[in-house]
């Protein structure tokens, strides 16, 4: 009779420990699934940024070109410098200006951007730890970790358009352009690189 009573409090200890082991597996799933809801609306948040960024960018593009079109209609006309050219120059300065403003906005939002990412990607990791444990989330939780496919080294190698500026420069037919066409090519390559990254955010 001891001895039945002996086994049977030794199983009620044990089952204590296994209901105990699941309810902290659950706060650990429910956590998991917390973190990966954060960090998808931080990914849609991310996305309408940009986007705003991205108008901003063009509207100030417009009006760089409108006042070097300006500059360039005052010299053919030959209108007196002291009479046009200080408020052509001012604008210049104004676009410059915003320009330079749009890209400490462009530079914050990347760093959102990364913030998210190793946010996410501490989600996945906690995710797949716990799947291979056997305490995982339901796959529909699980599917939500899966980040967008970033451009690989070889797409990055191979096109001068996804390089940086410094290693354009080293493509031949880059090098030999003219500054002003290699600082046009840059502008394009980095809008080029934003679409792609956008593109890949939305994948």
């Amino acid at each position: 009779v001891e001895e039945s009573t002996a086994v049977k409090k030794k199983c009620q200890e044990r089952v204590k420990e296994a209901e105990m082991m699941i309810e902290q597996n659950k706060e650990k799933v429910q956590k998991a699934e917390k973190v990966a809801a954060q960090a998808k609306e931080t990914k849609a948040f991310l996305a309408k940024e940009v986007k705003k960024l991205a108008k901003a960018k063009e509207v100030l593009q417009d009006q760089q070109s409108a006042a070097k079109e300006a500059t360039v209609v005052a010299k053919e006309a030959g209108a007196a410098k002291e009479d046009l050219l200080p408020g052509i120059e001012a604008q210049v300065a104004a676009a410059r200006a915003a320009n330079e403003e749009w890209r400490n906005e462009e530079s914050q939002v990347w760093e959102k951007e990364r913030d998210y990412e190793r946010r996410f990607k501490e989600a996945q990791d906690a995710l797949e730890a716990m799947a291979r444990s056997g305490t995982g989330p339901p796959i529909e939780v699980a599917e939500l970790t899966q980040l967008p496919r970033a451009l690989g080294r070889r797409d990055v190698e191979t096109d001068p358009m996804l390089m940086g500026y410094p290693s354009r420069l080293k493509v031949a037919d880059y090098r030999d352009m003219p500054r002003f066409e290699q600082l046009y090519t840059d502008k394009r390559a980095r809008e080029r690189q934003l679409q792609n990254r956008l593109q890949t955010a939305h994948e």
